[in-house]
């Protein structure tokens, strides 16, 4: 057992920003739970360098589109331990299509993983989360707050956490968890590329500073923002590209 050591979940934890993620938490002391649908081999890679540093990794495939994959990973985060510091709902994914070429379909597998999965994770972890008065850290999207055009049911999807993250944070206060949701930016992942040229170029173009954000510089604002105490229910753009809300 390892109740008296901060543990942290990360799902979407194989790559991208979900691996810059887990290795800056064991780096600041965390063991880490790490979860991916697939890349198992990469997820391995992860465990062996969070091992390195002197922290413990744990491997656990989920498909955050299945209820029943939700409850097993829940049901093995238990068996680690009777609590959870931080969970990070990093998993996710995105479909390049205007709304005319969008079908339900899609529309439903998009909402299924970026929001309801995530909401069910939350709610399945919520009592381990409260053992030790832990956090829980949304990844949503600029596109949540401003629209992308081609990102139909991914927008919706990543406005949806925006909510859930509200929604969780006014009614876990009482027990003492933080909800806060993160906006990462325009990151040069796997997932950010497969885009395209013209849509990387105009997001660096877009950008005040002229260049796409980092997964690192993320991480380490996430692993801060886990240590903080008195802040629940935000919302934090790490984008620097202008909101145009008003």
């Amino acid at each position: 057992m390892a109740d008296q050591r901060k543990i942290a979940l990360v799902t979407g934890a194989s790559r991208g920003l979900g691996r810059e993620i887990a290795l800056e938490l064991a780096a600041n002391s965390y063991d880490v739970i790490l979860s991916c649908k697939e890349r198992i081999a990469l997820a391995e890679e992860v465990a062996a360098k969070i091992g390195e540093m002197g922290q413990k990794a744990w491997i656990f495939p989920a498909d955050l589109a299945d209820s029943l994959a939700i409850q097993e990973l829940a049901s093995k985060t238990r068996a680690i331990s009777a609590s959870l510091d931080l969970l990070v709902c990093n998993a996710g994914t995105t479909l390049n299509r205007l709304i005319l070429r969008t079908t339900p379909a899609d529309f439903n597998d998009e909402i299924t993983i970026n929001l309801v999965g995530q909401a069910r994770l939350c709610r399945a972890l919520l009592p381990e989360i409260a053992a030790v008065n832990g956090q829980i850290v949304l990844i949503s999207s600029r596109a949540a707050l401003v629209g992308n055009s081609g990102q139909a049911a991914y927008t919706c999807a990543k406005a949806g956490l925006i909510g859930l993250g509200a929604e969780l944070a006014a009614e876990c206060a009482g027990a003492g968890v933080r909800v806060n949701t993160v906006l990462p930016g325009y990151l040069p992942t796997e997932m950010g590329l497969a885009a395209g040229e013209k849509v990387v170029v105009a997001a660096r173009e877009a950008n005040f500073l002229q260049r796409l954000n980092d997964c690192g510089e993320v991480a380490r604002f996430i692993s801060h923002l886990a240590g903080m105490k008195n802040v629940s229910g935000q919302v934090f753009n790490l984008d620097s590209r202008p909101l145009q809300l008003f």
